[in-house]
């Protein structure tokens, strides 16, 4: 599931492409989907919450239409 980038960094499999789609994201996008990896997700992926910037930009890369606009907490960033 990892890609190295170089001696020190790497990536999860499929995300560093100009069109990136992680090779942990199972189903069809725009229809179900889910990360067959969860609970070892790696950081970058846990910053990621509904509807946050990060999560609308993704989004709008597939053609999905936005969520409703969530104000990110502290508590909601630990909680990921």
């Amino acid at each position: 599931m990892v890609e190295a980038l170089t001696p020190v960094y790497s990536c999860l499999r499929g995300t560093n492409h100009s069109s990136p789609h992680c090779q942990a994201l199972v189903g069809e996008v725009g229809k179900a989907v889910k990360c067959s990896m969860y609970e070892q997700r790696p950081s970058p992926c846990r910053e990621v919450l509904a509807g946050d910037d990060k999560c609308q930009k993704a989004r709008a890369r597939h053609g999905l239409p936005a969520l409703p606009t969530k104000t990110v907490t502290d508590s909601d960033k630990l909680a990921a």
